[in-house]
């Protein structure tokens, strides 16, 4: 029969080997993440053309609800359309800065 001492110490062991494996699984993931929040320049580059193209397609639906008499739609589709807009354009001038540096 084993010592107390040894049973303390298998699990001691145990639970070190198990975080071990646990920290590596994290920062795998946290190498993972960053390559996510980083996306190459022409990935970048494609978002920031979408973005732009979304957000004005929304500032010109809501000038047409707004013509059409719909103001309460067409406030809140103009305040979308031009807070993306105002957005990916602080966006598209941070990256532009960065890449000059």
């Amino acid at each position: 029969m084993k010592q107390p001492l040894e049973y303390t110490q298998t699990a001691l062991a145990a639970s070190k080997n198990k975080t071990e494996r646990m920290m590596n699984a994290t920062h795998s993931i946290i190498k993972k993440s960053k390559k996510l929040r980083h996306p190459s320049k022409q990935v970048d580059k494609i978002g920031t053309a979408v973005s732009a193209i979304v957000s004005l397609c929304l500032i010109i639906y809501g000038v047409i609800q707004f013509l059409s008499e719909k103001p309460l739609w067409s406030l809140i589709t103009l305040s979308v359309g031009s807070i993306s807009f105002v957005s990916n354009r602080i966006h598209q001038h941070k990256v532009n800065h960065s890449n000059q540096k």
